[in-house]
């Protein structure tokens, strides 16, 4: 079986040090619904080895009103896609606290891992 690795973030997206000055890493399940967050987040043409990956934000959604079912379907393809993941169950987004003057979309994506874990991750 592959375990997912990856280096941790902060809650500030930063990267953080361990109590021996070394950059930290995360494993599993939680590695892999960090790169789910990691994988929404990103927009296309912004991974510098792998430009294909990531939403094209620019053309499907920023400057325009909120369409959530393109969102939703957008959000649910790029965690499929991500490592580890073997299903996603559902996307859900806050449509109700959604202020357009400043665009800060909110939800959560629950998936199951290929280890059989439940995880859900806030966007």
């Amino acid at each position: 079986m592959h375990t997912s690795y990856t280096l941790e973030l902060s809650p500030e997206w930063d990267l953080q040090l361990d109590s021996a000055g070394n950059i930290q890493t995360c494993v599993n399940d939680y590695a892999v619904a960090q790169n789910v967050a990691n994988s929404c987040r990103l927009f296309t043409n912004d991974a510098y080895f792998n430009v294909e990956r990531g939403i094209p934000w620019f053309t499907v959604q920023l400057g325009k009103p909120i369409m959530a079912s393109l969102t939703t379907t957008w959000l649910r393809k790029t965690a499929a896609e991500t490592e580890g993941v073997a299903e996603v169950k559902q996307v859900t987004l806050d449509l109700d606290n959604y202020d357009p003057r400043v665009r800060d979309l909110r939800g959560e994506i629950l998936f199951v891992t290929d280890a059989g874990a439940y995880v859900s991750i806030d966007l």
